[in-house]
């Protein structure tokens, strides 16, 4: 299956360990109109828009779940590392 969002180039994925069903993608591109963002698949509903968060001011380049799922990590071109707490109820209504 394909999970259609991102505008650029996928630079990084990672797969939520735990209740396991988000899919994470980072994305950085600057050549082709990237918007440095971070998609959420909800997998149980595939077809379904992603969540978009944004935070990285330059290519995103990696992104990792940690061991309960509750937390991302991203680093970007920016000199940043992001960490994002995940709540579904609000990423996926």
């Amino acid at each position: 299956q394909v999970l259609k969002g991102h505008k650029g180039a996928v630079r990084g994925v990672a797969y939520q360990p735990g209740a396991g069903h988000v899919l994470a993608s980072v994305e950085g591109n600057v050549l082709f109109g990237s918007d440095n963002s971070l998609r959420l698949w909800d997998l149980r509903n595939p077809h379904a828009p992603p969540a978009v968060l944004k935070g990285h001011k330059r290519r995103a380049n990696a992104c990792s779940f940690n061991g309960t799922g509750e937390l991302l990590v991203t680093a970007g071109n920016d000199n940043a590392v992001r960490l994002w707490r995940l709540d579904p109820s609000i990423c996926f209504p």
